[in-house]
């Protein structure tokens, strides 16, 4: 989302300011299998927590890190 746009700036790049949360990885089953993939990987007694934690990474998942989404914005 866009919140603003100045005139006044010292980078010929866009910026993120804040965020968080990742996009679900493929193939996770909507919205409801989404919900369970964050619970799960959320609960390290959760019985699928390894697998689901594994599978996560194969599928490129990560915790939102606001620094690489910035380094990834400047090579825009």
């Amino acid at each position: 989302m866009v919140e603003g746009v100045s005139d006044d700036f010292d980078r010929n790049h866009p910026i993120c300011l804040g965020g968080e949360g990742n996009a679900p990885p493929e193939d996770v089953g909507g919205e409801p299998g989404y919900e369970h993939f964050l619970a799960t990987i959320n609960d390290k007694d959760h019985p699928d927590f390894s697998e689901l934690q594994h599978w996560g990474s194969i599928q490129g998942y990560r915790e939102f890190n606001m620094e690489n989404v910035n380094r990834r914005l400047r090579s825009v």
